[in-house]
């Protein structure tokens, strides 16, 4: 697990083992290191010369031999905010040149939970959210993210509103949220996919284990689903 996470921070495979591996010694040679990650001898040694150039490593001579120390993970914290400052340094620039280069209606497919959470923070820059054909796979799926979504959305003061199968509201479904509407349709009418209407937007999500959804662009229709949730809305019961 830690050994994953370091390769996804940036180091490499075998850096993320060194560097672990002398975390457990505390001081070590080259040679007691790459015992400990039972790797090749030279890819150690060129992964101790990374590490101490990215500030993880360092090292003293004993008798013109080098011993190794980790340096304190907090660094890893330092090198996080470098990142990030970095990024922020240009990311003005990189969404101005998305949205110029953006037609005004496309379709694009998400796959993956990944996917499904960058609908859902989009879905928070805009005032109202209109949800039918819901299930609660959104809640199962994203335990802590769901409510840290509401809180968020709750925040911003955008007003949800969703339409149920009624089947779920046997299930005792509560909502403990400010600007959640919900309504239930007859179990006859059962959506096995949920539809989102917002902004300028119309989602349809196909809920699994690796969800899919596909998004469309398009004021028409967003007009188009805005008008048939009406309808369903009229039709729901509370």
């Amino acid at each position: 697990m830690q050994e994953n996470t370091l390769q996804e921070f940036g180091l490499s495979e075998t850096e993320s083992k060194v560097y672990l591996a002398l975390l457990s010694l505390g001081e070590a040679k080259a040679s007691k290191i790459t015992n400990k990650c039972e790797a090749n001898r030279s890819n150690v040694y060129d992964a101790l010369e990374r590490l101490v150039e990215k500030g993880l490593v360092s090292y003293v001579l004993e008798n013109n031999v080098k011993m190794f120390k980790p340096n304190n993970p907090k660094i890893l914290e330092e090198m996080l905010d470098e990142k990030q400052n970095k990024l922020m340094d240009i990311l003005g620039e990189l969404k101005s040149t998305y949205y110029d280069t953006q037609k005004d209606d496309n379709a694009t497919i998400f796959r993956g939970k990944k996917g499904i959470k960058f609908i859902f923070d989009d879905a928070l820059n805009s005032k109202e959210i209109f949800i039918f054909g819901a299930q609660s796979r959104f809640k199962e799926l994203f335990p802590v993210y769901y409510v840290k979504w509401h809180q968020k959305r709750e925040l911003k003061k955008i007003i949800l509103k969703i339409i149920y199968n009624k089947k779920i509201k046997k299930q005792k479904i509560k909502e403990a949220t400010k600007n959640f509407i919900m309504k239930f349709l007859p179990e006859k009418y059962d959506y096995p996919s949920t539809n989102m209407v917002y902004g300028d937007k119309f989602i349809t999500i196909v809920w699994g284990e690796q969800p899919l959804a596909f998004v469309v662009k398009s004021k028409k229709a967003v007009e188009t689903n805005r008008n048939f949730f009406e309808l369903l809305w009229n039709i729901a019961k509370s």
